[in-house]
């Protein structure tokens, strides 16, 4: 018989308002468990697809707090995430 125990770690994420605090958690949950922060901040730029405008202000915020490596990664794919819609209504 196979037995499988998961391990399931609950954070609380109600604090986060923002692409950069949502950034800056995932790096200090990377560097908690071990992992590559840079691929674990691509990897979520990746999927989810934030705006560019997004990512631009999270860039220079994660930099200065010492996310240095981040900061470069967030800097290459912003190139690659579309522009925020404009949220004015077109005119007819």
């Amino acid at each position: 018989m196979l037995s499988i125990t998961i391990r399931v770690i609950r954070y609380d994420l109600s604090g986060i308002r923002t692409v950069a605090e949502l950034i800056g958690y995932l790096v200090a949950v990377a560097r908690e468990r071990g992992l590559d922060e840079v691929a674990v901040v691509e990897r979520f730029v990746m999927q989810a697809k934030p705006y560019r405008e997004r990512v631009e202000e999270a860039e220079p915020l994660l930099r200065s707090l010492g996310y240095v490596a981040v900061g470069d990664r967030l800097r290459k794919l912003r190139r690659g995430l579309k522009t925020k819609p404009s949220s004015r209504w077109p005119r007819k």
